[in-house]
């Protein structure tokens, strides 16, 4: 299940804050590659364009759709965001979310992730069932991985 596991947190870093897509200076897979370890199936990615403190931000730092592909053809099935979008705010055409759909991937997005370090956590975040929606909120809680014995 995409919105139950294991998942990532990364914190994204301070050169790649101002990459928007359909910029020149967008993220891409080999901006991604040396930053996540292997086999990651679930992504939550912190950046600095979080809507938590109620202001919505002018840009926020987006994946490139080929970025995506590439991920998916990995084993992503979900990926998170804080800000509030996957896409660029001035995207007239969804091509993040197109990508993630065609590659069997879900998205979150406006998750709360102040104050969570990078790293692995167990995903809870299961979809309300909405009919007629193409989206629906969830409730997204972060456990921290149990020590080991």
């Amino acid at each position: 299940d995409a919105f139950r596991g294991a998942a990532y947190v990364l914190d994204l870093p301070e050169a790649l804050q101002s990459c928007a897509y359909p910029s020149e200076a967008c993220i891409e897979l080999e901006d991604l590659d040396p930053l996540l370890p292997a086999n990651v199936t679930r992504l939550l990615m912190r950046t600095d364009a979080s809507t938590a403190e109620g202001e919505f931000p002018a840009v926020w730092p987006s994946l490139t759709p080929a970025c995506v592909t590439a991920l998916c053809a990995r084993g992503l099935r979900l990926l998170g965001v804080d800000a509030p979008s996957v896409d660029p705010r001035e995207a007239t055409v969804l091509d993040t979310h197109r990508a993630l759909f065609e590659g069997g991937a879900y998205n979150l997005e406006n998750l709360d992730l102040r104050g969570v370090a990078e790293g692995w956590y167990e995903l809870v975040a299961y979809p309300l069932r909405l009919e007629g929606l193409d989206a629906a909120p969830v409730r997204a809680v972060l456990l921290a991985p149990e020590p080991e014995p």
